[in-house]
């Protein structure tokens, strides 16, 4: 069984800020697996992007996939989940959900990539 690629994203409307997430699951060739969308409401864009890659690594541990690249395009999630001594108090509990997740897997990898390339 080889690596599985899960690309996540997140997207915040202007000024009414209604944000949603999403992602899909690619096996070793590139073929879809399998997809999802989040509706979440309300929140800026560092919080959709932590949504939207804890909506993807629960759906990879449903699916039982031991070993993930996951590429998402906010550095600023990839640098927080690699610092442990990172804290802040208003995403810290889908941060830690993040970090929990992530320990799950037998093997992982998370990668920034830009924009143009999730």
């Amino acid at each position: 069984m080889g690596w599985k690629k899960l690309n996540t994203d997140g997207s915040v409307l202007g000024s009414v800020r209604q944000a949603g997430c999403g992602g899909v699951v690619r096996d070793e060739q590139g073929n879809w697996i399998v997809g999802f969308t989040r509706h979440i409401g309300t929140t800026n864009c560092f919080a959709v992007v932590l949504w939207g890659l804890r909506d993807g690594l629960s759906l990879c541990l449903s699916l039982n996939i031991p070993c993930l690249v996951v590429k998402v395009d906010a550095k600023a999630v990839v640098d927080i989940l690699r610092n442990y001594n990172y804290d802040n108090i208003i995403i810290s509990p889908i941060m830690d959900d993040c970090r929990q997740l992530v320990s799950c897997f037998q093997q992982i990898q998370i990668k920034h990539c830009y924009r143009q390339a999730n």
